[in-house]
């Protein structure tokens, strides 16, 4: 476990807002990658972002992927108050394919498929968008779609 997480862990407990503090302390220690020592032989961040840079490159040329319109670098008031200097922002879509699905929550008909959606319970659908490895976030849009 991490060195400097086992150093605050007595003070980071303590009080009435212990829990928060200590998924706090937590996060940014896993935003800033310090969250796990890391092995000699493992890619570095930052060859990791320039790994995911080639590969955007590569499909972009091969027409396997959207050319989109590039996004600023990440400002300093666009960071959340409270997370720590980190040596390596990037926006999500630096380094993911963000997509939407094409099912409207209320039209969905009940099928054997999840459809990740906002409520409590998860609903589900006779079709599917994605066929691959992804994380699937439900965002909430004016025409329901999840």
């Amino acid at each position: 476990m991490n060195q400097l997480l086992m150093e605050r862990f007595d003070s980071l407990v303590e009080g009435p807002e212990s829990i928060q503090s200590l998924r706090r302390f937590i996060v940014n220690l896993a935003i800033c990658d310090k969250l796990v020592e890391h092995d000699a032989s493992e890619e570095s961040s930052a060859e990791l972002l320039k790994r995911i840079t080639e590969l955007k490159l590569k499909l972009l040329a091969e027409k396997q992927l959207r050319k989109s319109k590039p996004l600023p670098p990440i400002e300093a008031d666009e960071i959340p108050d409270g997370l720590p200097e980190c040596d390596t922002l990037v926006r999500l879509s630096d380094i993911a394919k963000i997509e939407k699905g094409e099912t409207g929550i209320q039209k969905a008909n009940p099928g054997p498929f999840p459809l990740v959606v906002t409520a409590k319970a998860r609903a589900t659908s006779d079709t599917f968008q994605f066929d691959c490895a992804a994380a699937i976030v439900p965002l909430v849009s004016s025409t329901g779609h999840g």
